[in-house]
């Protein structure tokens, strides 16, 4: 497998030759074609066909902008707002990695006025944050100069956060992981460990407002992954892509952990699916972006949830840029994509649908 020095020294070629800085962001519309039911997730709004049998993404718009260009950073939607955890200001992966955490009321209509609240501990990328109640947790992450298994947990109020806790650590030191949650468990998924290493650790934890609880190992992932999108839906693990893979994989979830694994239909590329961003809605997955081969994909695919796992992807309105690092999230039927580095460089740009 590759490793996360080699995996960022190819970031860094790659990013030399197209970065253009933007401020762009972007949220859309999630909507059922089979019927009146419609959700969305971002400041885009999407209207939808009576197709029987589809989901769309029909349209993109334009959000209140990051207040920096920003990728590789973990936002959440703990209730009404978003936030927005570190990530990289630019493309150097030491001296551009931000302890910054911005956060923004979420409407209909889009992102609201990004405002600044306490800080990260310290500078991290490719951590993973997850929301349970009124409390935002996250795991892991490269700082400027090492891995990290530290996790930090705060209490997220209209007015911003309050002071981060360090509490239980994760069993080892871990960047690139996916990390989702569901009714007060964390379950985190793979991520880089250290040079020329992977890992297909599996682990859960309890989530309260006191922090972390113990972490517990459960059933390994199919193959080493990295930088895989995860997402949790109805008693289940849902996990897309991961660098060089299209793999699509699945699991029961629990207050035990995490079952064993099977795989879904695969995602509709040959080139592997590199750090796309899914959110899951309550009748499929929805995943934009990611870096394929050699191509930075605009792509946006939708795959419906069932009894035997995920079925047929199906392509929806493209993104407005190609991208990947980016973090959606979804809130009520809205979907909302922050950052990322994109065909044109690393942009600030925030899109909702």
């Amino acid at each position: 497998m590759i490793s996360g020095p080699v995996v960022t020294s190819i970031i860094i070629i790659i990013i030399v030759v197209v970065t253009v800085n933007t401020t762009l962001n972007y949220s859309a519309s999630l909507a059922t074609q089979s019927s009146s039911t419609s959700s969305s997730t971002g400041s885009t709004t999407t209207t939808v066909a009576s197709t029987a049998g589809a989901i769309s993404i029909q349209a993109w718009s334009p959000s209140t902008s990051y207040p920096t260009i920003i990728w590789t950073q973990s936002c959440v939607t703990p209730g009404g707002e978003i936030v927005c955890v570190g990530g990289m200001v630019g493309t150097n992966t030491v001296a551009n990695v931000t302890s910054a955490v911005y956060y923004a009321p979420l409407s209909s209509s889009g992102v609201g006025q990004w405002s600044k609240t306490a800080s990260y501990p310290v500078g991290i990328r490719e951590e993973s944050c997850v929301a349970s109640g009124s409390e935002i947790y996250c795991v892991g992450g490269y700082t400027s100069s090492a891995i990290s298994s530290d996790a930090y947990y705060a209490t997220v109020s209209p007015s911003g956060i309050g002071q981060w806790t360090r509490t239980n650590s994760y069993p080892f030191p871990v960047w690139g992981q996916s990390c989702a949650a569901s009714t007060n468990e964390i379950f985190c998924v793979g991520g880089i460990t250290g040079p020329l290493s992977n890992t297909t650790a599996v682990y859960s934890a309890p989530l309260s407002p006191s922090g972390v609880g113990q972490w517990t190992q459960g059933t390994s992932y199919p193959n080493d992954v990295d930088q895989e999108s995860c997402v949790t839906s109805s008693g289940r693990i849902y996990c897309v892509g991961g660098l060089g893979s299209a793999g699509v994989y699945y699991a029961p979830i629990s207050s035990s952990g995490v079952g064993q694994w099977n795989s879904g239909t695969a995602y509709p590329t040959s080139r592997g699916l590199n750090y796309p961003s899914c959110v899951a809605s309550v009748s499929g997955i929805y995943c934009v972006g990611g870096y394929q081969g050699q191509t930075i994909s605009n792509a946006t695919y939708y795959a419906p949830f069932s009894s035997s796992g995920v079925g047929q992807w199906t392509g929806a309105q493209s993104y407005p840029v190609g991208v990947w690092g980016e973090s959606c999230v979804s809130s009520g039927s809205e979907v909302y994509c922050v950052g990322g580095d994109s065909t044109s460089g690393v942009v600030s740009g925030v899109y909702h649908s």
